[in-house]
């Protein structure tokens, strides 16, 4: 789809997001690896990063009320410019109750939950990358419901650890909290992937329902005269196996 025109500058705004979003997890992972004094430190550089985000957002916001055509779809772009802030806004919330708890360690458990938010991560920055090149990524976003099956898993196992093992009442509340937000926060990720597909599928339906047909008469001869295709109308009847029917034909 064309996301990014370059008066519009908007994918360009879309990837700086994606980057501080990046940047955010590589914070809120080192801090999680460090101990206890590191969250507080890191929790200024995550709370900095979303509040620039929230900055491109309005900024994206903006230029789409501005938009006089059709050429970058409101709606598809607003959705996927909320998730992303929503992936910052979740981790700014993990990085505060961290902060707040001073927890010295997180199990080998809860940490997997931490891996998952970097593989998400990974895997959603490929799809942007794919995204701004014209590129499909369905197999991509089947790798996200694959991590989102082991989710799932690994927030039940950390869970049940934690309610077998922990004996100090204040600090099972708080690690029942934060295993909640690592996994709200990979959860957020898999939601932002999905709705850059879907972007990517209305965008297949945008272009397959611009394909039409027309009816002439010359002559006493009728012809159908078939619309120009556009974007990824070709690469779907290839797909399909199904060749377009000529730009003119006798009827």
């Amino acid at each position: 789809m064309e996301f990014a025109p370059k008066h519009f500058n908007l994918f360009a705004d879309f990837k700086q997001l994606s980057r501080h979003v990046s940047e955010a997890i590589t914070l809120l992972d080192a801090a999680l690896r460090a101990g206890e004094t590191a969250p507080a430190r890191s929790m200024a550089g995550i709370q900095e990063l979303r509040r620039a985000g929230d900055g491109i957002v309005q900024r994206a916001l903006r230029q789409l009320d501005r938009q006089l055509t059709d050429v970058v779809p409101r709606e598809d772009a607003f959705r996927a410019f909320v998730r992303m802030e929503k992936v910052l806004q979740a981790l700014e919330g993990l990085a505060i109750r961290l902060a707040a708890f001073r927890l010295e360690s997180l199990s080998p458990l809860a940490l997997r939950l931490v891996d998952l938010i970097q593989d998400c991560n990974g895997v959603l920055q490929d799809i942007i990358e794919a995204l701004g090149e014209g590129r499909h990524f369905a197999e991509m976003v089947a790798q996200i419901d694959e991590l989102a099956n082991e989710r799932h898993a690994a927030f039940r196992d950390a869970l049940e650890t934690l309610f077998q093992t922990e004996t100090n009442p204040v600090r099972l509340i708080q690690l029942n909290e934060v295993y909640g937000w690592l996994d709200r926060t990979v959860e957020v990720l898999e939601d932002c992937a999905r709705e850059i597909q879907d972007v990517e599928w209305a965008d297949v339906i945008r272009d397959l329902d611009s394909l039409q047909e027309m009816e002439l008469q010359v002559d006493g001869k009728r012809y159908l005269l078939r619309s120009e295709i556009r974007g990824t109308t070709g690469k779907v009847f290839q797909a399909c196996g199904v060749a377009l029917p000529p730009v003119l034909r006798a009827c």
